[in-house]
């Protein structure tokens, strides 16, 4: 289980999303997140889905606590919660750009994941928000 990663995604019209979400490994580059409850990460994979494209995420593992606190406050987006997290530790979180997907991680992470979320296997029904079918 990865259970304390900070995750960073992009939707094309919402913007930023940053939080922390829980993975199982499956297999060798294969895992499963825990979006199964309504939250924002979720509405960013279901918006890729219905579009037919994955989700590009970013997967910070080993930030400063203060990161890990501001990304579990719900309901928030993640320029909110960099905001917070920089004024938690009094000064800005610095980012730095992923190399094979077009989404940023925290710089001082001591391991970075760089992942999609595949447009595969899960269905949600049209205006069902928070309900799915397998």
């Amino acid at each position: 289980m990865i259970t304390a990663g900070v995750v960073i995604a992009k939707d094309p019209e919402l913007g930023w999303n940053s939080g922390i979400y829980r993975f199982i490994v499956k297999e060798k580059a294969l895992t499963g997140i825990d979006i199964v409850t309504p939250n924002n990460m979720r509405l960013f994979a279901e918006r890729a889905y219905r579009a037919g494209r994955p989700l590009p995420i970013s997967i910070s593992i080993g930030t400063h606590p203060l990161e890990i606190m501001a990304s579990a406050i719900a309901r928030l987006w993640a320029s909110t919660r960099c905001t917070s997290r920089g004024a938690l530790r009094g000064a800005p979180v610095e980012l730095a750009p992923c190399q094979t997907i077009d989404v940023p991680f925290i710089a001082d992470a001591e391991i970075v994941l760089e992942a999609e979320i595949l447009p595969t296997g899960w269905t949600w029904p049209e205006g069902r928000f928070g309900e799915f079918t397998r």
